[in-house]
């Protein structure tokens, strides 16, 4: 549930919010570094801020404009703040959020000694807050941005705001976690030029006041759920120190070998297609190939052979063994007899079976005496056994002897591997496959291991572009006439529809289904196809597939919307590759 948005919006009647900034009031409760720096850094764009904090000493050195804090550049605004009236520093935690308008909450979360997170300061800001709510009329939001476990701003301190008002969040006030990413020494410049801005909330309304804050700061704020929000901040800070952690193994190897680490990175960090870049950052099943496994397991040995310990890289091969397990797990888990699986090759589009991570994936469930069937129409039975017993020296015996079975499991064919099968396993992202899950028979259970209908896509994004509804395909006749008569005006001429999707198939389908309910189809398969026909023809409705090549539906509904004409008001209904809505039963994928 994520969605960029575009600022500013349009106030709301019952705040302040959306006036003007010398208008809008902010508190902040705790001025340790996050929130003595959003303290003054909001203060400098002109919004009146009361900051709370328990610490007598504390407050006496930020109202004489001093910082206790070193950090570069935050002296000189939190003069300018109190000095112009726009820092005030209190310690009555009521009295700042009857005069505010919005509470931002930025006590620490110490570790326990367990490594778990202490909220004892979130819980008593928390009760603070609400008691002062109970005593206030007009909707206030509380923005939480102190780094917790997901799931904590909804079931910990959610209920105790409404416990301690006496109200209902969402109804009598907000409340969002938006994470900080300010790191010490630059965190003004962090502050006027975020990295990105994440603001989740319990519903629109609560996003949407918070971003609307930072109108001038950056333009496109990320809207999502409370628990991505929070899960988002860890995940930063966990790769950042992947990244220093990867970096400086690779330095020790470079240094035991007499290699100039930092010219090895330098190189590396030029990658922006693969190494630096979105790339293999999808959650998903297990690597493999004659690449990856190779060459983890050789530097490893190289590491080992020149006495460096590697305790980051040595666990790569390991972490993919246990997804692996993962997989036969949620496999498992249904008791099936038989299982089918679509592609077995490393990858799609290719007839490599070294190191195939379905191999181990597959010995694993005939250890447990479950029947196996597959088909992989890339797949030449001897060359591709041939070619994978030659390099598979470090495999264990268990997948060499599945080698020699592996023929007597293909299927000639998509239907006849998975007749009589209990569950459909989906390993590579190929339309076939699609209609083979969607086509199948009721009992039949999918894990689905490829994200093969590319995730759901949210309501919310799709309403954010200008999307008016949306339809799964594959489209029934049924949907698309109750599509037309929703959006359309009854008449008994044909309508004109623009079908924009780029797979042939999928279009000519509805198509012949549209066209057999009486109306003009004219189809476009890009994204830019479908601007240029919407801005220079009139259509009476739009069908837009999300993801065409060249430019996304999204996209495409975007700069529609945009167009100086009256096509722009033209309805679209968004054609989404979403799993059938029986997936919470039958239906299961990997890491989602």
């Amino acid at each position: 549930m994520t969605t960029i948005i575009n600022l500013p919006y349009s106030p709301d009647e019952k705040t302040n919010f959306g006036k003007k900034k010398t208008h809008a009031r902010i508190s902040i409760f705790g001025l340790g570094y996050v929130g003595l720096v959003s303290t003054a850094c909001f203060a400098d764009c002109n919004y009146h801020v009361i900051g709370v904090d328990p610490d007598v000493k504390k407050r006496y050195i930020i109202r004489e404009g001093k910082s206790p804090i070193v950090e570069p550049g935050l002296e000189k605004l939190l003069a300018r703040g109190t000095s112009n009236g726009h820092i005030r520093v209190i310690s009555d935690g009521e009295n700042a959020v009857l005069n505010t308008d919005i509470s931002f909450v930025c006590v620490g979360t110490p570790s326990k000694a367990d490594g778990s997170c202490d909220l004892k300061y979130l819980r008593t800001v928390s009760r603070q807050i609400g008691k002062a709510l109970a005593k206030k009329d007009k909707y206030h939001v509380v923005v939480f941005r102190s780094t917790i476990p997901p799931g904590t701003t909804r079931n910990v301190l959610l209920p105790i705001l409404e416990k301690a008002s006496g109200k209902k969040a969402g109804d009598d006030f907000g409340v969002s976690f938006h994470p900080e990413f300010l790191r010490e020494s630059t965190a003004i410049s962090d502050f006027f030029d975020p990295p990105k801005t994440v603001v989740g909330g319990i519903d629109e309304r609560s996003r949407q006041l918070v971003a609307a804050f930072y109108h001038g700061i950056d333009k496109n704020v990320i809207e999502t759920s409370l628990e991505v929000a929070e899960t988002v901040k860890y995940v930063d800070n966990t790769w950042h120190a992947l990244k220093v952690s990867f970096s400086n193994e690779i330095g020790n190897i470079c240094q035991a070998l007499k290699v100039d680490s930092h010219k090895v990175m330098d190189i590396f960090v030029q990658d922006t297609k693969l190494n630096i870049s979105a790339t293999y950052m999808k959650p998903g099943f297990a690597f493999g190939g004659s690449c990856l496994p190779k060459d983890v397991r050789e530097i490893n040995h190289l590491a080992k052979s020149l006495n460096v310990p590697t305790p980051v890289l040595g666990s790569i091969i390991e972490s993919n063994s246990n997804q692996i397990t993962h997989a036969a797990d949620m496999i498992k888990i249904s008791k099936p007899d038989v299982v089918t699986f679509l592609g077995i090759t490393f990858k799609a589009n290719t007839d490599d079976l070294r190191e195939s991570p379905v191999l181990p994936l597959i010995s694993q469930l005939v250890a447990e005496g479950i029947k196996i069937k597959f088909f992989d129409p890339n797949l030449n039975l001897d060359s591709s056994v041939r070619h994978h017993l030659q390099h598979s020296k470090h495999e264990k015996d268990s997948i060499d002897q599945l080698m020699e079975f592996l023929p007597a499991m293909a299927s000639v064919s998509i239907e006849a591997a998975c007749e009589n099968s209990d569950v459909i396993v989906v390993c590579h992202n190929d339309m076939a496959y699609r209609s083979a899950v969607i086509d199948r028979e009721s009992h039949q259970k999918v894990v689905d291991l490829v994200r093969i209908f590319g995730g759901q896509d949210n309501w919310q994004e799709l309403a954010a572009v200008g999307m008016d509804d949306y339809v799964q395909k594959p489209a029934s006749l049924e949907t698309l006439q109750l599509k037309i008569n929703q959006w359309t005006r009854p008449t008994e001429k044909a309508l004109n529809i623009l079908l924009a999707e780029d797979e042939v198939a999928n279009a000519a389908v509805i198509k012949a289904k549209l066209a057999k309910l009486g109306h003009n189809v004219r189809i476009a398969t890009t994204g830019f196809e479908a601007l240029r026909a919407a801005r220079y023809e009139p259509f009476d409705l739009i069908f837009m597939d999300i993801k065409m090549p060249e430019m996304c539906g999204k996209e495409a509904t975007s700069r529609i919307r945009a167009l100086d004409s009256s096509h722009a008001s033209v309805p679209i209904v968004a054609l989404t590759a979403l799993a059938a809505p029986e997936e919470s039963v039958t239906y299961t994928g990997i890491c989602w």
